[in-house]
């Protein structure tokens, strides 16, 4: 009677392992669409225990590959990351072609304006607006009849440069002192500038045919010699590489103005700087003022304009501008080479949203559904506290190694789809955009507003920065935040969580009670990773022989070289890129916590049905939903990986002792 008894129980407690919860069949409309994305993204011809990432994605994968064989060259390769942020650009296409409305947003309103102002352009009018600056400036010699080289100096022609928007890097570089991190700028600060050599060495081509294509492009009446595209190419590669000493050092040294003037007198300093720099520095700039200036490359500065023509450095000069005409700050030339309506436009996008990133990023806040980051911000809760009770709960890991994680882990703050006060950002209110058919006066506006930005350092805070070592001897800078970003990810010094707008806005959040555990299999997995990644960040180790962090103690580096899952990812497949090692424990760790959230905690009304017309338990529509929501072929080792590292998994699709899905001695983060 004792052995019947003993039976039954053993096979209760057996029913209640295997399904901890309901598995009732969901009727709503939603359940019908998410089964029928499933179905039309698996493969059941595919062993779900040999290779899941191709059962689950396997009908997916021939469709990108016949979108990539039909997509014009230079296209990504098909992905549902690429996929969504083709759907994040479709999104942001239809706000700027929604019509101007007074109740839109300053910075939204200026983005629409230009948007609509570049894409009717026409390669024609791009192509004379460029011929008229070129004008402006005294014209480029190597397509301009009688070209007289008296007309022309470096000094003048980086002043009205600089009129015209350009920002006056050909020639000498004057700009702000990146080193000065202490404190915010203000507009009303006494910047100290540096003087030194082009900061932008980059060209458009490595040689001087894509210059000569241009010149013959532009020119109404010469035709351009490639000699002379050749001899300013050369000019600029000799210009960058001045040296003194046969060194190559750089030497920036801090003086002031007025002791800049007496040793180094190429130049009208005061003069100089006050054409270049904004209005509210011309009034505060005094002789007195400090510079840094980069004085290895002044002192070989003015040899080498003696023994170079005008001709010479002027053809330089309007290589450096035909550089800057193809950038989306102002893709002036790029407009005149566009070769249909569609060209222009793809354009003019990437040029709104490079130049208008701030007002995308409002734009897209603006369309997260009400309630959305109620919804994230209760699911991030329950992941820190299981993160918290799990690292607590730990077999493995001793007392002194769990308690400063769980305390990093209160200094781990989420920034949930934007940074506050977004909406009040003023970034914008110094630009005018004036009502006008002539794009090349919106070029001029805008990028002169965005040179006076990059001296005055206003309308943006300051990167925050840590410095590392007892000297100070490096600076890391924290990622800049942006709601358009898809990835959910902590900062580079792993201090904060983002949970961008645009990772929530891209993918299909299920809304209704019944499929609300699928959110944890997909969002809630990132959120789990990203803090798993930051807890890493902090505590990870260079190697099982030197450790220069307190932490992992002898007792959790025993248990993942124990493990010869965990030591294969930890120093044999990341090899000395930790943060490989780093991003595989996390989304292993991250695996865990969701589904315990879910199927052993149960904390939903309907924690877990099955899908009509779909023969697939909650728990496998779980791992199914994961995997299918990044189908990637790239990333097929490391979702692999993370499932067949889980018992839950294994258990869940019967994967016997030996197949691919089923890793021996696996890596287990929180058992």
């Amino acid at each position: 009677m004792f052995a019947i008894v003993q039976t039954i129980v053993q096979a209760v407690c057996l029913l209640v392992l295997v399904s901890p919860v309901h598995n009732e069949q969901c009727d709503l409309p939603e359940c019908y669409a998410e089964a029928k994305r499933l179905m039309e993204s698996i493969n059941d011809r595919v062993d779900a225990c040999e290779d899941f990432v191709e059962f689950a994605c396997g009908k997916q994968f021939p469709l990108f590959d016949r979108l990539s064989e039909s997509n014009r060259m230079g296209v990504v390769a098909p992905t549902i990351y690429h996929l969504r942020l083709w759907g994040i650009r479709k999104i942001l296409r239809a706000v700027l072609d929604e019509p101007l409305d007074n109740a839109d947003h300053r910075a939204i309103k200026l983005a629409k304006i230009y948007w609509k102002k570049c894409k009717i352009v026409n390669s024609k009018d791009a192509l004379e607006g460029v011929r008229s600056l070129f004008k402006q400036l005294g014209g480029w010699p190597a397509i301009t009849d009688a070209w007289n080289d008296s007309h022309f100096s470096w000094m003048e022609f980086s002043k009205w440069s600089r009129r015209l928007g350009f920002l006056p890097a050909m020639f000498i570089h004057v700009g702000v002192n990146v080193d000065d991190v202490h404190q915010p700028w203000n507009p009303n600060d006494t910047i100290k500038l540096t003087i030194q050599r082009p900061v932008h060495t980059s060209r458009l081509v490595d040689d001087n045919l894509g210059y000569l294509r241009i010149a013959k492009f532009l020119t109404q009446s010469r035709i351009p010699e490639a000699k002379e595209i050749d001899d300013a190419f050369q000019f600029g590669r000799e210009f960058h590489m001045l040296e003194c000493g046969g060194h190559g050092a750089v030497h920036m040294t801090e003086m002031s103005i007025k002791i800049l003037q007496e040793l180094y007198p190429i130049v009208d300093w005061m003069k100089y700087l006050t054409a270049i720099l904004t209005t509210n520095q011309r009034k505060n700039l005094a002789s007195a003022d400090l510079i840094i200036a980069d004085t290895c490359f002044l002192t070989s500065f003015n040899d080498l304009f003696k023994r170079t023509s005008k001709r010479v450095q002027a053809n330089y000069a309007f290589l450096t501008l035909i550089d800057d005409m193809f950038r989306l700050v102002r893709p002036e030339l790029a407009l005149a080479f566009a070769e249909n309506q569609r060209e222009r436009e793809d354009i003019c996008f990437d040029s709104t949203a490079t130049i208008f990133a701030k007002a995308l990023d409002i734009a897209i806040v603006e369309k997260i559904p009400p309630g959305m980051k109620a919804k994230i911000s209760d699911m991030k809760h329950r992941i820190r506290g299981k993160t918290l009770t799990s690292i607590l709960a730990i077999p493995w890991m001793d007392y002194e190694t769990k308690m400063p994680i769980v305390n990093q882990m209160d200094g781990s703050p989420f920034v949930i789809l934007a940074p506050d006060g977004i909406l009040d950002d003023k970034y914008f209110n110094r630009l005018e955009l004036l009502q006008t058919d002539a794009i090349q006066t919106y070029f001029i506006q805008i990028n002169g507003f965005l040179v006076d930005h990059y001296y005055l350092q206003a309308g943006r805070p300051r990167n925050e920065y840590e410095i590392h070592g007892r000297n100070g001897e490096s600076i890391s800078f924290l990622d800049i935040f942006s709601p358009n970003d898809l990835l959910i990810k902590p900062d580079s010094l792993g201090k904060q969580i983002y949970v961008p707008a645009a990772s929530i806005l891209t993918r299909k959040i299920l809304l209704s009670k019944e499929l609300e555990f699928l959110n944890y299999a997909t969002v809630g997995r990132e959120i789990a990773t990203a803090l798993g990644i930051s807890i890493y960040k902090k505590n990870w180790f260079s190697s099982i022989d030197s450790m220069k962090n307190p932490l992992p103690s002898k007792s959790m580096l025993n248990h993942f070289t124990s493990l010869e899952s965990c030591y294969t990812m930890a120093f044999t497949q990341a090899g000395l890129e930790m943060h490989s090692a780093v991003l595989m424990f996390s989304l292993i760790g991250a695996a865990e916590l969701t589904y315990k959230i879910i199927f052993d905690d149960c904390q939903f009304d309907d924690c877990g049905v099955t899908l009509p017309n779909f023969n697939y338990t909650p728990q496998q529509i779980f791992w199914m939903h994961a995997i299918t929501s990044d189908c990637d072929r790239d990333l097929k080792y490391r979702y692999n990986t993370m499932l067949s590292n889980n018992e839950a998994f294994v258990r869940d699709f019967n994967c016997q002792f030996g197949s691919k899905m089923n890793s021996r001695n696996k890596c287990k983060i929180f058992t």
